[in-house]
């Protein structure tokens, strides 16, 4: 499977991740994940996509300077599906996709 970055598509957060993407006329905003309670931050890690176009996201959730969750956001024909990885001590994540797109 290859995987691509597209220099016409961000990403960027407050309390709730988005997904923009300029249409040739105008920006479209998706929400990705809105995250309950309090957080100090969301890190957006890394936005690619796939042979199919569909946009893949690894991005950290800090809930306090401890503790945290690194997740996986895919956008797919119905929206996006959002699965935390594991929860993490550190916000500092990193991936790739492999040719059966995992």
């Amino acid at each position: 499977m290859a995987f691509t970055a597209r220099a016409d598509n961000i990403v960027f957060d407050d309390a709730t991740l988005r997904w923009a993407h300029w249409t040739g006329t105008e920006w479209h905003v998706e929400n990705i994940d809105t995250v309950a309670g309090n957080i100090i931050g969301i890190t957006a890690s890394g936005l690619g996509f796939d042979a199919d176009d569909e946009a893949h996201l690894v991005y950290g959730v800090a809930f306090d300077e401890d503790n945290g969750q690194l997740r996986y956001a895919r956008r797919g024909t119905s929206g996006w599906t959002v699965a935390t990885l594991v929860a993490v001590k550190s916000m500092s994540p990193c991936w790739y996709l492999d040719e059966t797109g995992f």
